[in-house]
């Protein structure tokens, strides 16, 4: 090949090459983009999950300063202590995977978010103080809760996460869960005492008052799957049955006289919805981002068929256009062959 064909080559060929380092450039930022919602979608799951272990710990822990103090030959001191333990192993887990592995947030968000549960030494004081009345002592562990959840929402909020709605209705249907726990735990300890103390009720309207928008938030973050599982569950304590037991719970409040038929609702119906959320706020922190993943799965693979496909075309047609130079240039009448002239 001569060397006055390579210029023509070159300008053939350049057009092509600009096309391809573009189709790679743009290939290379969609696999990386993808990739990294994967890993951040993964990061936030697994740090949920680790959240949801903490806020069931918190809970338990509740749970058997509150019987300690009504029965301590249920739960003794030492069953108080092994759970607080057990609390506290949880807790550091969570805080050292999410420094380990791909941190969800920062290091100035962990720091604020383990102030968030500063008060839970004070509320295991109370909790085992018998000189202490028991309600200091469970709200003082509702606080505790109520703080650490806020502090996920504040940080998650804050955050530069690229899917937010997962994590958002992780703290939906957490609060939700508190709230019901909440409102069970009121109406058991009323029932149990033969009255609703007067500083339970502002309480009891409170933890009742968010519960369907908790609920319908939840389900417009979640999907129609989690939103059906969330009704399924709710299901459990039939709707018409929980208004009535809790217009009898709250007009207790102002005539201090409990209507004894709704006794069994709490224990037998709303209990076990209670328990049954908070093992579907452990298994959405777990699958919840499942469909995150195979989008982004999704999106990267159909990415790569798209750049392939593209550089495949652009190879045949550089090679054609070379093909095409290469066969002009080789011509050896083209350049000699003279014009044709008209006879006469």
């Amino acid at each position: 090949m001569s060397d006055d064909r390579l210029p023509w080559l070159g300008l053939v060929l350049l057009a092509p090459m600009v096309a391809l380092v573009i189709v790679g450039a743009s290939a290379l930022t969609t696999l990386a983009r993808t990739t990294e919602r994967v890993n951040t979608a993964a990061a936030v799951s697994a740090f949920a999950a680790d959240a949801a272990v903490v806020l069931e710990d918190l809970q338990i822990e509740r749970t058997n300063a509150a019987t300690f103090r009504m029965n301590p030959e249920m739960v003794s001191r030492q069953v108080l202590l092994e759970r607080r333990r057990d609390t506290d192993r949880t807790i550091e887990t969570m805080f050292a995977r999410s420094t380990e592995t791909s941190p969800v947030l920062g290091d100035a968000a962990l720091d604020r978010l383990r102030a968030s549960l500063s008060g839970l030494e004070r509320a295991r004081a109370l909790g085992e103080d018998t000189g202490v009345a028991l309600d200091p002592a469970v709200d003082a562990y509702t606080d505790v809760i109520s703080s650490f959840l806020d502090g996920l929402a504040d940080e998650f909020a804050r955050s530069d996460i690229a899917d937010p709605a997962f994590s958002t209705a992780f703290v939906m249907i957490a609060r939700l869960q508190e709230r019901v726990a909440i409102e069970t735990s009121i109406g058991l300890l009323a029932f149990a005492d033969g009255a609703l103390m007067v500083e339970s009720h502002p309480v009891l309207i409170e933890a009742i008052a968010p519960q369907a928008a908790l609920t319908d938030g939840f389900k417009k973050l979640a999907g129609p799957g989690w939103g059906e599982a969330l009704s399924a569950t709710l299901a459990g304590a039939d709707p018409d049955r929980l208004a009535a037991a809790r217009a009898a719970l709250i007009e207790a409040g102002y005539t201090d006289a409990l209507d004894v038929s709704h006794r069994t609702f709490w224990r037998e119906e709303r209990l076990p919805v209670y328990f049954d959320l908070g093992v579907l706020r452990s298994r959405f922190a777990q699958e919840g981002v499942a469909g995150i993943i195979e989008e982004a799965r999704a999106d990267r693979a159909a990415a790569v068929r798209i750049a392939g496909l593209k550089i495949l075309l652009l190879l045949l047609a550089s090679g054609a256009a070379v093909f095409g130079v290469l066969r002009l240039a080789d011509d050896p009448l083209r350049a000699r062959r003279p014009k044709a002239t008209p006879a006469g």
